[in-house]
C-alpha cells in the first residue's frame, strides 16, 4: 500500500461509526499535540475516510477549535482500499501495539520528571511543574515517581499486576516500617516480647487472681502469637477461655469476589471449601475443654455457610440463633453494572454453656464505617469499633479471650478494652509489628508515634 502524508483541515476528514467507543481522556494528548505537535499522523483514505487515530483526530479538532493550533492535521493518505483494509488497519493500529507495563511508565515519568529538572536549575522544578508539563494531573505524576523510587527500594513489588496493587502494598510496607522503628523505642521487655511473638516463643500470661490488678495497667497483657491455632490451643488452660472471636478464611473466593483488580488478595491466604468444613468441624471440637461454663463464640462468615455451620455448631452441642449483620455505609463490587455491591457482613453467635449477654437488648444488626483499602493492615480487617459493638456485650472479666485467627488483632483490643487476657495467633508474622503499635496506641495517653 502506498501513502503519502499531507496536512488535511479536519472539516474535510469524515469519522464513521467505528468499533472504538470509548476514546478515555484526551486532556494530556492535547496538551501534548499544543506543546510538541503530531508526533504520529492519523491514516485517512483517498476518500478522507477515517482509518485509524480518532483520538488524535478529536484532540486536534478541539485545538482548533479553542484557537490554539492551526488547522491541518498531519495525515497518511493511503490509496484505493477496501472494506476488509480498512478494518485491518483499524486492528493493527488498536491491538497490535504493546503499551508499557505499569513498572515502565513510571520509570520513565520519572526520568522525565529528571530531565526537565535538569534542563531548569534556574529555579526549583517542582512534580506539579512536570504536571502541568505533562498535562496531566500533579497527583498522578506525584504517586508514579514515588512509586518508581519505591521499586528501586523493594525491586518486589514490580511483581505486582497493576500500578495500584503496587501502590498499596508499599504503603503497608512504609506503616509496617513505621510500626517497627516505633517497636525500636519502646523498653527493652516489650522489645524482647515482641520478638518472641514474632519467632512464636512468646510464653503466654497466666489468667489473674481476682486481686490482681494488672489489668489496670495503661496496656493490659496480651498474647499474638505465630502459629497455627492447634498449637496455641494446646497451650491454654482448661476451662480459661471466657469468649472465642474466629474470622477464619470461609472459602469465599477471594479473588473472584473482590476482582482481580483488588490490593489486598496476594496477601490472603483463602481455604477451599473442604478446608473450611475440615478445619471449622475440628477447632469447634478441640475448643470445648478450654471453654469456661456459659460462655460466646463470634463467627463471621458469608450467609451460605450458615446453615453449615449451625449443624456444626448443634453437633457440638453450642447452642445457635439467627445470624447477625453488620452493614457498612459503603459498598464494593468487581462488575458495578451487573452485581449488586456488598455492603455488609455476617456473624453468628453461639453459646455454651447457658452463657447470657451482660446487658441485654442485644440488636441482630448494628452500622459501623468499615477500614478503607488504603488503612488495611490485613485484607479482610474490621475496625476495632464493630468488635466494641459486640464483645462487651459478652466478655467475661479476667479470662481468656481467643482469637484463633487473629489477622489485624482489632479483636484482641476490644477484647482488652473489656477487660478479658487477649490471646490470638496468626500465620503471617508481618500482621504483628502492625498489631503492637495499634495495641500500644488503643491504651497510651501518648502514642508511640508521638514519642519519636
Amino acid at each position: 500500500m502506498e501513502f503519502q502524508v499531507e496536512p488535511i483541515p479536519v472539516g474535510e476528514i469524515l469519522v464513521e461509526e467505528r468499533f472504538r467507543t470509548n476514546l478515555g481522556d484526551i486532556n494530556g494528548l492535547k496538551e501534548s499535540i499544543a506543546s510538541r505537535g503530531l508526533l504520529q499522523p492519523i491514516i485517512i483514505g483517498d476518500d478522507r475516510r477515517l482509518i485509524a487515530g480518532e483520538r488524535r483526530h478529536k484532540a486536534w479538532s478541539e485545538l482548533v477549535a479553542e484557537g490554539r493550533i492551526e488547522d491541518g492535521i498531519p495525515a497518511h493518505v493511503m490509496g484505493s482500499l477496501t472494506r476488509e483494509d480498512r478494518l485491518v488497519i483499524e486492528l493493527i493500529e488498536n491491538s497490535d501495539r504493546k503499551g508499557f507495563d505499569w513498572s515502565e511508565e513510571v520509570q520513565l515519568r520519572r526520568a522525565i520528571h529528571q530531565s526537565f529538572a535538569a534542563e531548569h536549575p534556574e529555579h526549583e522544578w517542582s512534580m506539579r511543574d512536570t504536571a502541568t508539563k505533562l498535562g496531566q494531573a500533579h497527583s498522578n505524576i506525584s504517586t508514579d515517581i514515588n512509586i518508581a523510587d519505591a521499586c528501586d527500594a523493594f525491586p518486589e513489588l514490580m511483581a505486582y499486576a497493576t500500578k495500584g496493587q503496587a501502590n498499596e502494598a508499599y504503603k503497608r510496607l512504609l506503616r509496617r516500617a513505621e510500626a517497627v522503628v516505633a517497636m525500636k523505642k519502646m523498653p527493652d521487655d516489650e522489645q524482647a516480647k515482641l520478638k518472641q511473638m514474632m519467632e512464636g516463643k512468646y510464653q503466654l500470661p497466666t489468667t489473674p487472681d481476682e486481686d490482681d490488678t494488672s489489668l489496670k495497667s495503661a496496656a493490659p497483657e496480651f498474647c499474638y502469637k505465630i502459629c497455627p491455632w492447634e498449637e496455641m490451643l494446646d497451650e491454654l488452660p482448661k476451662k480459661s477461655i471466657g469468649f472465642v472471636e474466629m474470622d477464619p478464611p470461609y472459602a469465599m473466593d477471594f479473588e473472584n469476589t473482590y476482582g482481580q483488580s483488588s490490593n489486598q488478595k496476594v496477601d490472603f491466604k483463602d481455604w477451599s471449601s473442604d478446608e473450611f468444613t475440615g478445619g471449622m468441624n475440628s477447632l469447634l471440637k478441640k475448643l470445648k475443654p478450654h471453654l469456661i461454663d456459659d460462655s460466646w463464640l463470634l463467627i463471621w462468615t458469608a450467609f451460605e455457610w450458615v446453615p453449615f455451620l449451625t449443624k456444626m455448631l448443634n453437633k457440638h452441642k453450642y447452642t445457635t440463633q439467627r445470624p447477625g449483620i453488620w452493614l457498612k455505609p459503603g459498598g464494593t463490587t468487581n462488575a458495578m453494572n451487573t452485581n449488586l455491591m456488598s455492603n455488609y457482613e455476617v456473624f453468628m453467635l453461639a453459646r455454651h454453656g447457658n452463657a447470657k449477654f451482660n446487658s441485654p437488648g442485644v440488636k441482630a444488626g448494628f452500622q459501623v464505617s468499615g477500614v478503607s483499602g488504603k488503612h488495611k493492615a490485613h485484607p479482610t480487617e474490621k475496625p476495632v469499633l464493630v468488635y466494641d459493638e459486640l464483645i462487651p456485650r459478652m466478655a467475661k472479666a479476667k479470662t481468656i479471650g481467643f482469637s484463633p485467627f487473629a489477622g489485624s488483632g482489632n479483636a484482641l483490643i476490644s477484647m482488652a478494652k473489656a477487660g478479658m487476657i487477649p490471646v490470638g495467633c496468626d500465620l503471617r508474622s508481618d500482621y504483628v509489628a502492625n498489631f503492637i503499635q495499634q495495641y500500644n496506641r488503643a491504651f497510651s495517653k501518648t502514642t508511640l508515634d508521638d514519642a519519636k
